[in-house]
């Protein structure tokens, strides 16, 4: 069913690096424990450097080229654990040296070599000494005694302290690092050049999900952004002065000592750390054994307490227990185990025959209809109970539960068709033990299946708007926002200053709930034109064009239905009572200020009612800055924002205070989610995968196929797409060509019976430039199953 074709560009295009990254979702036990069989332990057992360097000639030498790809791989493993995208080896130049990456690294761990220490600043007469080394030196993390990827691993592991060197190394916009080595020390430039961008997550280790027991180490360690996210600014990280760390097993609280380090600029975002007075026990042949880890009373930050569950399980052991639904060991047709539940815990929901208890899971997918049969007859050491469900973790529904059907064990058949199912077995009252588990599904003849998961990006809009419900929930006092015109867009930023009327500024004549027409030197250019005058409401908005009314009574749909482009802070003002300010006009050079002037809210009596703030019209870039200084308390609804001629698409209310410490921005036209839909796959028939909502200057897409599934997808903030999710690995791309909006890729699906029951899964992508920095938007993920 694949037909590949040379797109390795288009796959860039997709995600930067993809055939290079390292992704798993934690959450599958499965995928954990290959990632680290398959991908991280070939890394940590190659011991072989092959440093050709000497320091009697102080000669850096190079390093084998397979040790240096699995120092990489193994540093990646970690970043990808952590839910973060993969860095590469590169030639920066590092922060704040003027070295060259690569290069300057190995003359560092030559260095280090040559002076039988570590340092992050040798003296100038220190044996093999260079600037540059010296300066690589400076900027990264060090190892000595062990290199490459068990190196990566005693850096993540850091001891107890202040845990530096794992916070640089989980720094989510790090993309790019450098590396050197020796045979004995190690130098990774973390910091080449430091990345500033944003961060989407919090960096915790151990991470949420499942996670191979010889990486719980002794402290554990939860970063966040802060809401401001400037790295360079202290005061505006996340205080967890005041923070709380829980953590439970099995119910039982686990006793902690937590502290927090000192702020530390070059160790990127604040953060908590614990050890445990017991150490965290773990080995080969361990159950499966959640740690729900809780922190409480974050400040400044997103939230003001995380929760998240860390699996440790033995990633080798062939009979760990999957302990609960989200960790449900996957299986086929057949007999499976020995299982061992001593140590499981009973899950939701509550058992409804036999009083089930010390549950483990299993995740089954039937590929037909008829009948699903789970049992454990002559298979087990224990008095057991089966309960069958369809469906997947949280959408469970109960199909069947048994408990003695042959002696003390059980049996369940349940009628089935194609799609996932999840069996549960326990011991009647907790009862504990080992067991079997044989599973028969329904063979031959699939039902064809087309399932869509997720959603694509964006939803956009050229409007927006913030609504508050009152004047005491307004919360724009002293803010400045600047929308910046931009190719058909506006790009929203804290910036601009309050420039208060002078004595030469006109006073409109407005009355209560009216409009008036100004007249400025020159012309204003906006999305769609340019004008000479513009239009004023008392009420706190300014238009292009009439048509707009005056209306007292802001509302999110009737700012979203403007016939000409507004911005405003719309509420009911009146400057015609005695005492309150006015709406004053003046124009200095190219900028144009409306400003309310103490005008007070409708029904005020006295200058608590008062409310001052201004727009500006800068008439040489068609920018729009909103200055606001003290806001009355006392009004009614507020919408606050800018609207391009109806139809605009309601995104809803955006809190401006909370983006504004970054940016936002309008799209350059409405547009839906970028979406994938595909006909039924039947043997003998044919695939049409239609992807529709594509942006107007959108000409070339592409179907991207796999056989594995991201679910949740990954976010491609980090390259460039911020929410747009990859939900499948890019394993073929195949392109298409744009028509009206839309495209169709057409894929035969051979007469077969072998494919009968084969899961595909697909992708659209949209070439779309100016959609975001990569210029690629993606649509929602489609699970396939071929049948008839």
């Amino acid at each position: 069913m694949k037909h590949p074709v040379p797109l390795l560009l288009t796959l860039a295009a997709f995600a930067p690096g993809a055939l290079a990254q390292i992704t798993v979702n934690t959450q599958d036990r499965a995928a954990v424990a290959a990632l680290y069989n398959n991908t991280y332990a070939p890394a940590f057992a190659n011991t072989n450097h092959g440093w050709t360097g000497a320091t009697a000639s102080c000669t850096a030498g190079t390093i084998n080229a397979q040790f240096v790809t699995d120092t990489l791989t193994a540093l990646n493993v970690f970043r990808a654990m952590a839910g973060m995208p993969s860095v590469t080896f590169g030639n920066p130049r590092s922060f704040p040296t003027s070295g060259s990456g690569l290069v300057d690294c190995q003359q560092g761990a030559l260095m280090l070599h040559a002076a039988g220490m570590l340092s992050h600043n040798l003296p100038a007469s220190s044996p093999c000494y260079t600037a540059a080394g010296n300066g690589a030196l400076g900027t990264a993390n060090l190892a000595g005694g062990v290199v490459g990827a068990r190196g990566i691993d005693a850096l993540i592991d850091d001891g107890v302290g202040n845990l530096g060197h794992r916070r640089w190394m989980l720094h989510e916009p790090q993309l790019t690092m450098a590396f050197g080595s020796t045979s004995t020390y190690m130098v990774l430039d973390v910091m080449a050049p430091m990345a500033t961008g944003n961060r989407s997550r919090f960096a915790a280790w151990p991470p949420a999900g499942f996670v191979p027991y010889p990486w719980r180490y002794e402290t554990w360690s939860f970063a966040v952004p802060g809401l401001n996210q400037d790295v360079f600014n202290p005061a505006t990280h996340a205080d967890f002065s005041a923070a709380t760390v829980t953590v439970t097993r099995n119910g039982t609280t686990v006793p902690v000592n937590q502290f927090v380090p000192g702020q530390c600029i070059f160790c990127y975002d604040n953060g908590i750390h614990w050890t445990f007075p017991t150490p965290i026990p773990g080995g080969p042949g361990m159950a499966d054994t959640p740690y729900l880890v809780t922190i409480a009373n974050v400040r400044n930050c997103a939230q003001s307490t995380y929760s998240y569950t860390v699996t440790l399980f033995d990633p080798t052991g062939s009979s760990a227990s999957p302990d609960e639904c989200s960790g449900a060991h996957l299986i086929t047709d057949g007999v499976h185990g020995p299982y061992d539940n001593s140590t499981a815990t009973t899950s939701a929901p509550a058992w409804p025959c036999g009083s089930g208890g010390k549950d483990l899971w299993f995740a089954y997918q039937a590929t037909g209809t008829g009948n699903l049969t789970a049992t454990t007859c002559s298979l087990s050491t224990l008095d057991t109970v089966i309960e069958v469900f369809s469906g997947t973790c949280g959408a469970l529904v109960s199909r069947g539960c048994n408990d003695d059907v042959c002696g003390a064990q059980s049996t369940v058949t349940v009628p089935v068709t194609p799609g996932p199912y999840r069996i549960r077995v326990g011991g009647f009252g907790g009862a504990a033990g080992t067991f079997r588990l044989d599973v028969r599904g329904p063979s031959g003849g699939a039902t064809a299946s087309s399932t869509n998961y997720g959603t694509g990006c964006y939803r956009a809009s050229r409007s927006f708007y913030e609504l508050f419900a009152s004047g005491a929930a307004f919360d724009l006092d002293n803010a400045r926002m600047r929308l910046s015109r931009s190719n058909g867009i506006y790009v929203a930023q804290s910036a601009g200053t309050f420039v208060a009327p002078t004595a030469g500024a006109t006073i409109l004549a407005l009355g209560d709930d009216a409009v008036t027409t100004v007249n400025l030197t020159g012309s204003f250019p906006y999305h769609g034109g340019t004008t000479s005058t513009l239009e004023v409401c008392s009420n706190g908005f300014v238009s292009v064009a009439t048509g707009n009314g005056s209306s007292p009574n802001p509302a999110a749909a009737a700012w979203l239905q403007s016939t000409s482009p507004r911005w405003g802070c719309w509420r009911d003002y009146d400057p015609t009572p005695a005492g309150s300010g006015k709406v004053k006009f003046q124009q200095v050079g190219t900028i144009a200020y409306i400003t309310w002037d103490n005008v007070w809210d409708f029904g005020g009596t006295s200058a608590t009612a008062a409310n001052q703030w201004q727009l500006q019209f800068d008439l040489g870039t068609g920018n729009v800055t909103f200055a606001w200084q003290t806001m009355s308390n006392l009004g009614g609804p507020t919408v606050v924002g800018y609207s391009a001629p109806a139809p605009s698409t309601d995104l809803g209310s955006r809190d401006i205070s909370a983006s504004l410490p970054a940016t936002f921005r309008t799209a350059a036209e409405e547009l839906d989610p970028l979406a994938l839909n595909t006909n039924l796959p039947r043997i003998g028939t044919t695939l049409a995968l239609t992807i529709t909502n594509y942006p107007s200057n959108a000409t070339l897409g592409a179907v991207i196929e796999s056989l594995t599934q991201r679910n949740p997808g990954i976010d491609l903030a980090a390259s460039g797409a911020p929410g747009c999710l990859q939900f499948l690995n890019p394993d073929v791309a195949n392109v298409v060509v744009v028509n009206n909006r839309m495209s169709v890729y057409n894929q035969p699906v051979p007469n077969s019976n072998a494919l009968l029951g084969v899961r595909l899964f697909a992708q659209g992508l949209a070439f779309a430039p100016g959609a975001n920095a990569l210029g690629v938007l993606t649509s929602n993920g489609t699970e396939l199953v071929v049948g008839q």
